[in-house]
């Protein structure tokens, strides 16, 4: 079975195309997914597409190519794992008007793919309306095969719309990229990892000053990093941190990306509420509060740290063994037909 990967930059592509390596009958080619349109890559040599995101960028390229070689002959099946956050769709019509307008924006000046030059603002502005008009549009013209979403809530809200999909969280992979126990002592209190800078981030930079103001009254420190954390240094601060903050830009926002990093690396994950958190679970994998509250639920754990650990060791088991790449792609395969082995 031929597999092409439409990939990105690092995670979770990376993680993906380990994980089909390792599957038994898989013939993998892996490809820049905003230059399969701009490359000699025959599409009717595929039997699966694969891409998941975008994070940034349009998927407008490849959904042409796919109707081209569908207008002709047999195309291959499109699998879209879509681990990307959508606008509400409380006023579908006018995200959808907005979506639209994004799409003219990207035929006017098409985006820069990351391979090729370093990403514009206008890759990211407006990008989530992109990608729901994009969804509606693919689905409209039946090419989409498996839209998987990695929230219960986000296949809700696309069946209000009138878009099936299947509910798949992002796996963590056999690369372990994501980090791994490393027994170290544990010398942070709270870690926050993302962006607080620019007006993408007001609101998020507002609680973690109140967060860090509440917490320095009871002489705890709440460490940030912004911005240059990955790879090994990314690891060892996580492993040496005992509570991993989580904050959402938008209430209905899934934030599996930070989740599995805290798992991986032996942190609990403390956070506010998110609009859908499945599979962790409160109190077993991770604990929610209320910003207001979130400083006395820091407190408790950080005095409890046989608590903690426990929550922690869960949350390990967690992502390692149910929500492992492969496990996560045997399901988005099957509904396809496929059934892949490891």
């Amino acid at each position: 079975m031929k597999v092409l990967l439409g990939t990105e930059f690092g995670w979770p592509g990376n993680e993906i195309a380990e994980a089909l390596q390792k599957a038994k009958g898989v013939d993998l080619d892996v490809c820049q997914r905003e230059l399969i349109d701009k490359n000699d890559v025959d599409l009717r040599n595929y039997d699966i597409v694969l891409i998941y995101g975008p994070h940034r960028g349009s998927t407008a390229g490849l959904q042409r190519r796919l109707l081209q070689v569908q207008a002709g002959e047999k195309r291959p099946r499109l699998i879209w794992w879509l681990n990307e956050n959508l606008p509400p769709v409380d006023r579908p019509m006018l995200n959808m008007a907005v979506g639209m307008f994004r799409g003219a924006m990207d035929r006017l000046a098409p985006p820069v793919p990351r391979a090729l030059g370093a990403p514009r603002k206008q890759d990211i502005m407006l990008h989530r309306y992109r990608l729901l008009h994009e969804v509606k549009s693919a689905d409209k013209a039946k090419i989409i095969d498996c839209l998987a979403v990695t929230s219960g809530k986000r296949a809700s809200d696309l069946k209000e719309i009138g878009i099936d999909s299947i509910v798949v969280p992002m796996g963590y992979g056999p690369s372990k990229s994501l980090g791994e126990p490393l027994n170290l002592k544990r010398d942070i209190d709270v870690l926050f990892l993302g962006k607080t800078q620019g007006k993408r981030a007001a609101s998020r930079a507002r609680k973690v000053a109140f967060l860090e103001n509440e917490l320095a009254k009871k002489e705890v420190r709440l460490s940030v990093v912004s911005h240059g954390l990955n790879g090994n240094e990314r690891t060892e601060r996580l492993n040496r941190t005992k509570l991993l903050l989580n904050l959402v830009r938008s209430k209905d926002d899934w934030t599996g990306h930070r989740l599995l990093l805290g798992a991986a690396n032996g942190a609990m994950n403390v956070s506010e509420p998110m609009a859908d958190h499945k599979p962790f679970i409160d109190g077993q994998h991770i604990a929610f509060a209320p910003l207001e509250d979130l400083p006395d639920l820091i407190l408790h754990y950080l005095a409890n740290e046989t608590e903690r650990a426990k929550v922690a060791s869960q949350a390990y088991d967690l992502v390692t063994g149910e929500l492992s790449m492969e496990n996560a792609l045997a399901k988005v395969f099957r509904s396809v037909g496929v059934a892949l082995e490891f």
